[in-house]
């Protein structure tokens, strides 16, 4: 006797696959999961900068191109044409929230010099005044440290 297949009946994935837009032969859901034409989940991948996950990023094959694409903008680019027509480089997508949440309800469009002036106050943990103190800290001290 032949096994039968199971359907997954789970909530979650029917829900999942009900809220989906197509774009270039890829169906994209609506909470962030990219799907290829044979219905293979495309997972987003990581480049690291030493131990931090600096940028993440698909490969998707588009006119027959390879390209490789924020894994954020093309999600935001599927359910936003106008978005995707335009592709214009100075405008950034970045999430709202969690940083690796990729629901379009958490994705947001902002200018990159905007983008760039978030990413250094982050990476930034003192205001100017403390560092003005740290600073003069060091420079009493620094003839006494070896």
């Amino acid at each position: 006797m032949a096994n039968k297949r199971k359907i997954d009946v789970r909530p979650r994935y029917i829900q999942e696959l009900r809220n989906c837009t197509f774009y270039h032969g890829y169906k994209v859901t609506e909470s962030g999961f990219v799907f290829n034409a044979k219905g293979k989940q495309i997972k987003p991948k990581f480049a690291m900068d030493g131990k931090r996950i600096d940028y993440v990023y698909i490969d998707v094959t588009i006119s027959g191109v390879r390209k490789r694409i924020s894994y954020h903008r093309f999600i935001y680019m599927a359910w936003n044409p106008e978005f995707a027509k335009a592709d214009d480089q100075t405008l950034v997508v970045t999430t709202i929230g969690r940083r690796f949440d990729y629901r379009l309800s958490n994705l947001k469009v902002i200018p990159r010099k905007e983008h760039l002036a978030e990413l250094s106050k982050h990476r930034c943990p003192l205001e100017e005044d403390e560092r003005a103190d740290v600073v003069k800290t060091f420079a009493e001290i620094k003839e006494y440290m070896t």
